[in-house]
C-alpha cells in the first residue's frame, strides 16, 4: 500500500511540475516582447513602431547609443512601450555574445527576434566589377553576423516558444535590381532560414523561423530611392506588424509583403 502511495505522490509532483511549466509558457506567450535589430531608422524603425502600437514591448537593436536613444524618444512619443536598447554590431561576433547575455538577463520574456540590420555593400557596381573585399564585408555582416546572432538567441526564443523573422530579398535574381554583394549575402541568409526551419520541424523544436521581403521601400539603404512601386517605411512597418500578428504559422516560408511586379 505504501509503495502505491509513494508512486501516487511522485505522479502528483510530476503533474504539478508539468502544470507549472505549461502555465509559465502561457505567461511568457502573453508577454509579447520583440527585439528588432537596426531599429533606430528605416524599415527597422517602422517595424518597431507598428509592432509597439499593436501591443508589443520593444527592444531596440542598434550600433550607436545616440541614435538608439533618439529612436526610443520618438517611439515613446508615439505611445510605444520601449524596454531599452541593446548594442548589436553584426561585424563583431564577440560583442553579439554580450548582447545575447544582456537580453537573456534583462528581458527573459523575449519571444520575437526580427533580424533586420544589415549593410548594402556597393550597390552602384556591376557584378564583375565588385571588389572581393566588398563581397567579404557584406557577407560577414548580413550572413555571418545574422547567423551568429540567431544562433545565440535560439535558446531564449525556444524557452518562450517564439519566432525568428529575417527581413530579406528573394534569392531569385531580379533583372531590375541585382547588386552582387547584397543579393548574395541575402541568398545565403535565405538558405540559413530554410535549413533551420527544416531542422526545427524535424526535431520538434519549439521555434518558428521565416523570412519576409518588404518589397521596394524608400530607405537610406538605397539612397532614398522613390520610384513607381516603392512604398514608404510607415506602410511597410504597418504591413509587417499585421503579418506578425496574424496568428498563423509561417515556418520556413518566404513571404513577400509587396512583390516586385515584372514588366512585360
Amino acid at each position: 500500500m505504501q509503495e502505491i502511495l509513494n508512486i501516487f505522490d511522485k505522479y502528483v509532483v510530476y503533474l504539478h511540475a508539468k502544470l507549472k511549466h505549461k502555465l509559465t509558457n502561457i505567461g511568457r506567450k502573453m508577454k509579447k516582447t520583440v527585439l528588432v535589430t537596426g531599429a533606430n531608422k528605416g524599415i527597422g524603425f517602422g517595424i518597431a513602431k507598428h509592432l509597439g502600437l499593436s501591443g508589443w514591448s520593444v527592444i531596440i537593436g542598434a550600433r550607436n547609443e545616440g541614435r538608439a536613444e533618439e529612436a526610443i524618444s520618438k517611439l515613446k512619443a508615439e505611445g510605444v512601450d520601449v524596454l531599452g536598447w541593446v548594442n548589436i554590431e553584426l561585424a563583431d561576433t564577440k560583442s553579439l555574445e554580450s548582447a545575447a547575455k544582456e537580453v537573456a538577463e534583462k528581458y527573459p520574456t523575449l519571444n520575437l527576434l526580427v533580424n533586420n540590420a544589415g549593410i548594402p555593400g556597393n550597390m552602384a557596381l556591376e557584378g564583375r566589377n565588385t571588389p572581393l573585399d566588398d563581397i567579404r564585408t557584406t557577407l560577414d555582416v548580413n550572413f555571418v553576423g545574422t547567423f551568429a546572432l540567431t544562433k545565440l538567441f535560439i535558446p531564449i526564443i525556444e524557452r518562450n516558444s517564439g519566432r525568428i523573422v529575417n527581413v530579406t530579398v528573394p534569392s531569385e535574381i531580379s533583372p531590375y535590381w541585382h547588386p552582387l554583394a547584397y543579393v548574395t549575402s541575402k541568398a545565403a541568409q535565405n538558405a540559413m532560414m530554410g535549413v533551420l526551419a527544416m531542422e526545427f520541424q524535424q526535431k520538434g523544436t519549439d521555434i518558428e523561423i521565416f523570412s519576409v521581403h518588404p518589397g521596394p521601400t524608400t530607405t537610406d539603404l538605397n539612397g532614398n530611392m522613390a520610384l513607381p512601386g516603392f512604398h514608404d517605411i510607415e506602410t511597410v512597418g504597418a504591413k509587417m506588424a499585421e503579418l506578425l500578428n496574424d496568428g498563423k504559422s509561417h515556418q520556413g516560408e518566404f513571404i513577400e509583403l509587396y512583390p516586385i511586379v515584372k514588366e512585360d
